[in-house]
């Protein structure tokens, strides 16, 4: 039966008409390599955690010419606390 109403789904128009796409699709090899450190950097924050030591959050970051990861605990996930991990752990080691 599941493969009979996968059949039907991918074969009905309107079903394909109507069906959202969510995702954003972008072009491989497109990216124009960085030069020198800290021209291109890819951030994101995890969490939210139980608390370990006061920390609920993980702010990740990488720094796409040298490679360097870093991942630095947060306790909170305000604009002000990002800009101070990223200033005083992130920068200075990536």
């Amino acid at each position: 039966m599941r493969a009979d109403v996968a059949l039907w789904a991918r074969t009905c128009l309107q079903c394909q008409q109507e069906k959202v796409s969510r995702h954003t699709r972008s072009k491989f090899n497109d990216f124009v390599p960085p030069s020198a450190r800290f021209e291109h950097v890819h951030i994101d924050l995890v969490g939210s955690h139980p608390p370990s030591e006061g920390f609920r959050y993980c702010f990740a970051c990488a720094d796409r010419f040298s490679k360097w990861p870093e991942a630095l605990p947060l306790v909170d996930i305000s604009a002000n606390t990002i800009a101070t991990a990223f200033c005083s752990g992130f920068q200075h080691s990536g």
